[in-house]
């Protein structure tokens, strides 16, 4: 007992108290917030518009972007630098990287496993939202005025 007594103070001390935590569980809102947006957008072009899936995921990836990038910088890291254009390219250059990663894992999915694509571009998600988390985290939000 004492061992899951001192596993769920460790957690409770470091995760959930922590601020760097905070900082994680904003930003999983915010882009699960935003991926919602992604997924609407991308159905969309794909299933209503006749659009090629991928063409849709491209598209639906960019219109995305911004709002995920103000959110991020408002709320999650609430950086207040002043380089937005900096930034701005960082955090697009970041996000082009994992989304390389679930665009090669969305045709992966579909074309070679005959996955759904909206469930194909989930996975591509999840993977993708931890390793960007800490690239802008790094990166893109480290910039000082």
């Amino acid at each position: 007992m004492q061992t899951s007594a001192t596993y769920r103070d460790w957690v409770f001390r470091y995760v959930i108290r922590g601020r760097r935590s905070r900082n994680f569980y904003y930003y999983l809102l915010i882009a699960g917030f935003c991926r919602l947006i992604d997924l609407a957008v991308l159905y969309a072009l794909t299933d209503w518009a006749g659009l090629f899936y991928l063409l849709s995921a491209i598209l639906s990836f960019v219109l995305v972007q911004s709002l995920s990038y103000y959110l991020n910088k408002r709320f999650t890291f609430r950086n207040r630098s002043r380089q937005i254009a900096k930034q701005l390219a960082v955090f697009m250059l970041v996000n082009a990287i994992g989304f390389g990663v679930s665009l090669g894992l969305l045709v992966l999915l579909v074309e070679v496993f005959g996955w759904w694509y909206i469930l194909a571009r989930i996975v591509g998600m999840v993977i993708a939202i931890n390793s960007n988390y800490f690239m802008h985290k790094r990166y893109t939000f480290a910039v000082s005025d």
